[in-house]
Order: C-alpha cells, then sequence, then structure tokens
C-alpha cells in the first residue's frame, strides 16, 4: 500500500476541509489526541457513540476525531458529512470500496502521525458509549508511563481471552444497560484507580503513544497491523509482537468504555439499538 498515493481511494472533496482541521491541530499547545474511529454501516450506533465522545472530552489534551468510513451503504455519509459541518476537529475520509478494519487502522495511525503529529492515538468501534472524562483518564495513563505502551479499559463486553478487563471483576453486581445515567454511575462506582500491566487487551477501544506505534511499524513505517488479517487477529498479532520487544500493555482499572456485542462485526444487521446485543455472558 503506497500512502502517497492513497488519496485516491477517497471521494472528492475532502483535502480543503481536512486542511483547515489540521491547521487548526497543529496550532495547539496541549498534547494532541488523534480518536481514530472506523466506521461501516449501524449509523444509529454511531450517533450515540459519537454523542457520547463529545460528552466525555476535557480541555487537558486536543482531541481530533478522525472517522474513517469503510464505504457505508446506510446513511452514515450523509449523517457524518454533517456532522463535519456543525462541529469542530473532525475529520472525516471514506474508502470508495470496503477493505477491511485493518487498513482502516494502518491509514489512521498513519494519517494522526504524518498529518497530525498526534502525541497519542486511540483506535475505537463505532458500537460504544463513553462515559463522561474516561478518554483523559485512559491517556493520563500513557502519560504516566515512563515507557512506550498500549492501554485499555474495563468494560462489560472484553470478548474472548480478556477477563482481566471484564467490569464485574471490579463490579461483581453490574447489570448491563445502555441507559446514559447508568453508564455514568458505572464509571463513578469503580475504586480501583490502578494502572495494571496485562496480557493482553481487547482492540474495541485502546490507545497508544506515538512511539509505541512508531517502535512496532513494519515496512517502512507503511503498515502497523498485518495487511494479510483483514478484519480479525490484528490486534492480537500486534500485541504479540509488542510483548516480544518488551513494549508493556496496560490496563487503566479507573476507565470504563460500555461496548455492545459484535456490532462493529455486522453481524447484527440491525439499525436501532438492540438490547439483547449488549453483553457477552
Amino acid at each position: 500500500m503506497n500512502y502517497q498515493h492513497l488519496s485516491e481511494l477517497f471521494q472528492q472533496g475532502t483535502p480543503p476541509l481536512l486542511a483547515r482541521k489540521i491547521k487548526r491541530v497543529l496550532a495547539s499547545d496541549r498534547p494532541v489526541v488523534a480518536v481514530i474511529m472506523s466506521l461501516f454501516n449501524h449509523c444509529e450506533y454511531t450517533r450515540q457513540a459519537l454523542n457520547s465522545y463529545y460528552l466525555s472530552l476535557d480541555d487537558r489534551y486536543h482531541y481530533i476525531l478522525v472517522l474513517i468510513d469503510d464505504c457505508s451503504s446506510d446513511e452514515t455519509q450523509k449523517y457524518i458529512e454533517n456532522e463535519t459541518k456543525v462541529r469542530n476537529n473532525i475529520v472525516y475520509l471514506r474508502f470508495r470500496d470496503n477493505g477491511g478494519l485493518t487498513r482502516l487502522w494502518n491509514y489512521g495511525i498513519h494519517f494522526a502521525i504524518k498529518q497530525l503529529h498526534a502525541d497519542y492515538i486511540i483506535l475505537a468501534n463505532n458500537d460504544i458509549l463513553i462515559p463522561r472524562g474516561e478518554i483523559g483518564l485512559l491517556i493520563d495513563g500513557l502519560k504516566n508511563s515512563a515507557e512506550p505502551a498500549i492501554i485499555g479499559p474495563l468494560t462489560n463486553c472484553p470478548g474472548l481471552h480478556k477477563e482481566t478487563q471484564d467490569i464485574r471483576v471490579h463490579l461483581p453486581d453490574y447489570t448491563p444497560s445502555i441507559h446514559d445515567d447508568d453508564i455514568e454511575r458505572t464509571a463513578k462506582q469503580i475504586i480501583d484507580k490502578s494502572i495494571q500491566q496485562v496480557h493482553e487487551i481487547n482492540g474495541f477501544f485502546w490507545a497508544g503513544t506515538r512511539n509505541t506505534f512508531l517502535l512496532n511499524a513494519f515496512l517502512k513505517w507503511i503498515y502497523f497491523f498485518d495487511p494479510r488479517n483483514r478484519n480479525t487477529e490484528n490486534d492480537l498479532e500486534f500485541q504479540r509482537r509488542l510483548r516480544d520487544k518488551n513494549i508493556k500493555i496496560l490496563l487503566a482499572c479507573n476507565t470504563f468504555i460500555f461496548h455492545y456485542k459484535d456490532v462493529s462485526c455486522d453481524r447484527v444487521g440491525k439499525k436501532i439499538i438492540n438490547t439483547d446485543w449488549i453483553y457477552r455472558p
């Protein structure tokens, strides 16, 4: 993949808007946090994710949201284009074809480092809900680490083999809920404020320092994730390389991100919130 010509994969009309937003980011005197959110259909989930994202921001960091659309076929494009007109610090990139999550991540990280000069990079699915202040707390965990690292939050849906991220380990009486008040309450109830080193974290929402991604890049910084993994195993393979280099994988026990079940994998096929898909036992 040649990133010098990757703009040809995107729909027309992006570059002028992109230039204005990048200029604002580079003028900031605060650390830049690039939040890369992958999109593919399920616009209703994206709406809720963005609404929670806007409310979660603080003034300690300069946040810019990079929305990368893997050629959604629903109303996602229209919705995001309207958002960019009324919201600051949003960049929307849309691929002309569907190439999978790994391509989105590879391009998004390259863009965040080369164009935004991001100090911290977050990779996020579009099927999440973020309590107030949780993004800043997650980045604080990286900021306080003396070495390159990645970090993840507690969640209701940690996925297979990610038991360490299960919110029930810290709140045994946790009951899944998509209501804002309940999600905020869950985040506030967490007593453990520690940052722990763990073996592995789930790739639905996780952050890394700029240097972490640079140290783990290959093929002349073009790839950060192995392109042979189109949608799955990309986070696991990446973390295996981190462990081989003794780069830390951290868990911020003081943070919580709500995660729907399998929506980002396009297994639900619904455009409305379905409460049957809010927890993986």
